[in-house]
Order: structure tokens, then C-alpha cells, then sequence
């Protein structure tokens, strides 16, 4: 494995429109005892793809070897001068491959941010699971980004702005959490960690790589939605609501629109997203509500590969335990 430049290594995560690649975001898994491992491609001696991964094991002794697991979160990244992506995603995916049984890992598993394209594992060890991301083009004008959004919604934004709701930017992480946690209140699934959230939008805040958008009535936070701005693209990443009908929900996705548009950023992500049914679509539902503002839908999939079955089994025995004794 070559060392790494983490000035190259970053100007290509750049290019790609990917921050959870870049170094940077490993300032906020190191407090999570994650260790990134980076793994790259030269053609000539110029860097022209890569992934990182992530390793993790306890530090307790009787559960180094069963914990032993890895991750990648983010896409590969892939210069756009290589005729043959495929080829490469299945020559990294070999070396993760390698590396993983070499150093004993258990267990891993890659999941994409923004869609396209994954790692390419054999199928016979692979279990692989279909995801699809909502995206919109900024590169339209904004009369055609406007027509393209679903009726409603836009009723609901005129409805917003003659309401004399307010779109602002502001750093504050805890209003933002507080909507969140507002919205996934009486829901089963758990709200994503706050430690986690915090390092991420503080550490990609560092690097001019985030902001927290709000709407607000009379000053009270109504909306509010994570953003994480690198390259050429725009992701939300998450988002909070408090309940209302003044659609503040439907504004702060056209406001933010508006906003990357004007500030160059030629994507806008808004997500993972059911797979689309167009003889089912339900006004309501989080996908429906992001794929009518315009979205396509961008495949991508999931890999997860057991390489250690038993100790895998026993680790994954060992947190369901220790979660119930939490609760």
C-alpha cells in the first residue's frame, strides 16, 4: 500500500463530490476508536481512484478477535479520465478483500452517501442490497427547477412565503437537534446519535463544508436541515421538523435550492429513497415528498460480507444483550 498524500488524496475526493472520503472526516470517527485505511489506484504514478475504510475492535481483551469489523461509508472515488469503472471497483474490492482476511477481520460492510456506483464483490460472499438516492441537477434555471417541482408543493411554499415565513442560515446545533428529536418523537427507529452529528457538522463546519438552513415563524425554528456542501454537490443530511401546515417543509427545500444553485453547486442529494412505485406513489411519505420536488432517482447498493460466520454470530450475540441491559 502506497502512503498517503492527503493533499492528492483530497483534491480527488474534491473532484468526486465527496467528503466522507477525505481525511477530514476521519477527525470525526476518531472518536469512535475507527482507524481509516486507505487503499489507491495509480496510473502512471497519478493517483486515479481509491477507497477508505474504517476498522474497529474492543479494547477489551476476551472481545479483540470476535469484534474485529470494518466499514467503508461513502462511495469510491474514481477519477473521471478512467474508461472502465467496473474494473476498478472490482480490483479494490479485491484488495479490501485481501486485507480484511489477512488482518482477521469478521465482518464488513460498504454503504453509499450519494449513489452511481460500490465496491464489486464475488456474489457468491456477497450479500447485496439495492439503495436508491434522490438528486436534483442545479444546472437547470430556476424558472425550470420551479416547474419541475409537484403542484402542491409549490402551493405550499407561496403559502409559506405569504406567510411571511423567514429562510436563514444559522450555526446553531442545538435548535437543529431539537427539531430532530421533535421529529422522531412516538417513532420506533431511534434518532441518529447526537455525539455523531455534532463532530460531523462541527468538523465539516472547519473545512467550509456545512451548514444548518432553518425557516422560522416570528423567530420560533419551525424547519431545520444538515447540510453537507463539498465540490460540486449539496447533500442534506438530515432533518428536523416541528408540526405545522404552513409549509415550512416545502419551503426550506426551495430555499435551499435556490441558495447552492446561486453559490455554484451544480447537485443537490436529498437522501436515500424507497424504490419508486409510480402506481403507488403516496403524498405523505418521506420518499414522495423528496422525489416531488423535482428528483431523479439514482441506484446504487449495499455490500455486507461475513468472512468470520462464527465470531461474527457470537459479537453480534454479545451486543444484543448488552442493548437490552442498557434499556
Amino acid at each position: 500500500m502506497a502512503p498517503l498524500q492527503s493533499e492528492k488524496w483530497n483534491a480527488i475526493c474534491n473532484v468526486c463530490s465527496n467528503f466522507f472520503q477525505t481525511t477530514y472526516y476521519d477527525e470525526v470517527n476518531a472518536g469512535f476508536k475507527n482507524k481509516p485505511v486507505y487503499f489507491q489506484v495509480f496510473k502512471n504514478e497519478a493517483l486515479v481512484a481509491g477507497i477508505k475504510i474504517y476498522t474497529y475492535q474492543s479494547g477489551k481483551p476476551f472481545l479483540k478477535s470476535i469484534s474485529r469489523q470494518a466499514h467503508a461509508f461513502g462511495e469510491p472515488v474514481i477519477n473521471s479520465n478512467i474508461e472502465n469503472n467496473d474494473e476498478v471497483l472490482g480490483l479494490l474490492a479485491k484488495e479490501v478483500l485481501k486485507y480484511l482476511n489477512t488482518e482477521g477481520y469478521n465482518y464488513f460492510k460498504s454503504k453509499p452517501v450519494y449513489g452511481g456506483y460500490n465496491l464489486i464483490f464475488d456474489s457468491a460472499i456477497n450479500k447485496k442490497k439495492p439503495i436508491s438516492f434522490a438528486c436534483l441537477s442545479l444546472r437547470n434555471n430556476l424558472d425550470t427547477l420551479w416547474d419541475a417541482i409537484y403542484k402542491t408543493h409549490r402551493r405550499y411554499i407561496l403559502k409559506a412565503q405569504k406567510n411571511g415565513l423567514e429562510f436563514a442560515v444559522e450555526d446553531d446545533f442545538d435548535d437543529f437537534y431539537r427539531l430532530l428529536i421533535e421529529t422522531y418523537a412516538g417513532q420506533s427507529i431511534k434518532p441518529p446519535d447526537r455525539r455523531y452529528l455534532y463532530d460531523l457538522y462541527s468538523t465539516a463546519l472547519k473545512y467550509n463544508a456545512a451548514e444548518i438552513c432553518f425557516v422560522k415563524d416570528k423567530g420560533e425554528y419551525l424547519s431545520a436541515i444538515m447540510v453537507i456542501k463539498f465540490g460540486k454537490r449539496v447533500e442534506y443530511m438530515h432533518g428536523g421538523m416541528h408540526r405545522n401546515m404552513l409549509g415550512s417543509g416545502h419551503m426550506i427545500h426551495w430555499h435551499m435550492m435556490m441558495r447552492y444553485k446561486a453559490m455554484g453547486f451544480e447537485t443537490a442529494g436529498f437522501g436515500q429513497v424507497a424504490d419508486a412505485d409510480p402506481d403507488n406513489m403516496k403524498m405523505g411519505t418521506v420518499s414522495d415528498f423528496k422525489l416531488k420536488f423535482g428528483c431523479s432517482i439514482e441506484p446504487s447498493w449495499q455490500n455486507e460480507v461475513v468472512l468470520h460466520a462464527t465470531r461474527y454470530k457470537i459479537y453480534s450475540g454479545f451486543n444484543n444483550i448488552r442493548n437490552i441491559w442498557k434499556k
